[in-house]
């Protein structure tokens, strides 16, 4: 070996430990927190009431429009989910053993921060099946905890099933109605999250945020991360998943049977020094398996792990980025 090839050696591994000391990206450190026995629980949250958007439906279904919100607790030694009586859905999402660069509580969803709406036609009228009342119940199945959400008068019942097992991000979700004639081919699922900043940096967050997709046909596409121009594109039918992704975590919607169709996108707002950006989703999920024994889906809340995203679905971890195009 001659004197260059020695030189050039030593140069890239100065180069190398110049990188990796000063300028790779960290992640956010894992905060050591007890693991609590997996569990879900419920309890009644004071001075709330339902105030439901459709009374003729909550009255056709015998449902109690002013029963108090009930909050339910899914758990276990990753993830902590918070689901409401008031529309049988989730509203907070923690990660368990992260914490923000500024120590708090990482959240990927919060009551201010995401909203979920799931339109059907039913009785002649568009309406939020999440804007209901429900009674809710917990049980223990196998090595899942499961909340269950119910409107139920007259043979006909609508029913949201939410499971959690003893490890892992994922949240499954089932949706099933009996007795009820949902009159259009699908319903709409929407979905929009105000992605919070959980790293210091907000220019580099959001050149790192975007929402994707993925097919089996063509793999995974999305919206553009480094853009802060508002980017939109339609959901192609068998989509299987749809992630918002962030450098660090990402929040996904997962469907084994594919959804039908739908929309896209991302907005940032540069004067909000909390939201990195904005990401829409909408989604068409088809009727057809929803009154036929139940749709079955999952949220997964979570790192942006390659590891970890390998085993839950089909390119879920193109999500990483991993250093070329």
């Amino acid at each position: 070996m001659d004197r260059n090839n020695i030189i050039g050696f030593i140069l890239i591994a100065l180069l190398l430990f110049v990188y990796f000391t000063f300028f790779a990206p960290q992640p956010v450190p894992p905060a050591v927190n007890p693991a609590p026995e997996q569990s879900a629980a419920i309890a009644v949250k004071k001075d709330s009431v339902v105030a439901p958007a459709d009374t003729a439906l909550v009255n056709a279904l015998g449902l109690n429009a002013t029963s108090p919100e009930q909050i339910a607790v899914l758990e276990n030694k990753d993830l902590r989910v918070e689901l409401t009586s008031r529309g049988g859905k989730p509203v907070r999402a923690e990660l368990r053993n992260y914490k923000t660069y500024d120590g708090n509580k990482l959240e990927l969803i919060t009551p201010a921060s995401s909203r979920f709406s799931l339109t059907a036609a039913f009785d002649g009228r568009e309406t939020d099946l999440f804007g209901l009342p429900y009674a809710v119940t917990s049980e223990k199945t196998g090595d899942s905890s499961r909340v269950i959400f119910t409107a139920a008068s007259g043979g006909r019942r609508i029913t949201h099933t939410w499971s959690l097992p003893a490890e892992g991000f994922v949240v499954r979700y089932r949706l099933e109605t009996a007795g009820v004639v949902l009159q259009k081919e699908t319903v709409t699922f929407d979905w929009t999250n105000l992605m919070p900043l959980v790293e210091k940096d907000m220019t580099d967050s959001r050149t790192k945020t975007a929402v994707n997709l993925h097919t089996a046909a063509d793999g995974t596409d999305g919206t553009s991360e480094s853009s802060l121009d508002p980017e939109s594109m339609p959901v192609p039918a068998g989509t299987d998943w749809v992630g918002m992704k962030q450098k660090f975590f990402l929040s996904a919607i997962l469907s084994g049977d594919g959804f039908a169709g739908g929309n896209i996108g991302t907005t940032v707002n540069p004067l909000d020094s909390q939201t990195v950006k904005t990401g829409t989703v909408s989604l068409l999920m088809p009727a057809k398996k929803i009154t036929a024994g139940g749709a079955q889906f999952g949220f997964y809340f979570g790192p942006n792990d390659y590891k970890t995203l390998g085993g839950i679905a089909d390119g879920l971890e193109d999500n990483v980025y991993l250093g070329w195009p």
